[in-house]
């Protein structure tokens, strides 16, 4: 199917290529990194601009993890304000959108921008625990180093980073 998809955006008439599917699902997911659980609570109202033009999402408190205010990446606002003519704004979710992929490329675009802000040049693949822990935040995860291993795929982290949940735990694959 996926060769029948490309043969069509080769020959359109038009000189558009026409969306992927889900393509408008994980370009929301990778500009805002939503588990697929928060996108289908997700409502208009969750949804704030500030004064300074930036997008913040509100995830309220579920399933054992805390309330937080999400950033959404700078430069693509408009992909997350554009689904707001609707009062829910996922009434489903595609099981095929592979939802831990965008989550991932919103991670990894956030530490780049939190390390430009930080960083005169930004050393991209350098660990930095600031702009680390504010990603670990925004993905509402408590566990510094499945942040830093498994999202941000750095490689010159500390040993032994902790957690801010306490010793003896540990996420499972569908908490991650």
């Amino acid at each position: 199917m996926p060769q029948q998809h490309h043969a069509n955006r080769r020959n359109n008439p038009n000189g558009y290529l026409p969306p992927l599917p889900n393509e408008a699902e994980v370009r929301f997911i990778e500009a805002c990194g939503l588990r697929r659980a928060e996108l289908l609570n997700l409502r208009v109202r969750d949804i704030r601009q500030d004064g300074d033009g930036r997008v913040w999402i509100h995830v309220a408190k579920n399933a054992g993890r805390s309330e937080r205010e999400v950033p959404v990446l700078a430069g693509r606002e408009q992909t997350i304000l554009a689904y707001m003519q609707n009062a829910r704004l996922f009434l489903g979710f595609p099981k095929r959108v592979d939802v831990q992929s965008a989550c991932r490329v919103y991670a990894c675009r956030l530490y780049s921008q939190l390390l430009r802000a930080l960083q005169d040049p930004p050393l991209i693949r350098e660990y930095n625990e600031e702009a680390a822990r504010e990603v670990m935040q925004a993905l509402g995860h408590d566990e510094l180093d499945i942040v830093c291993h498994h999202y941000l795929r750095l490689q010159d982290v500390p040993a032994g980073l902790g957690s801010n949940r306490g010793p003896g735990s540990a996420l499972t694959d569908q908490e991650r």
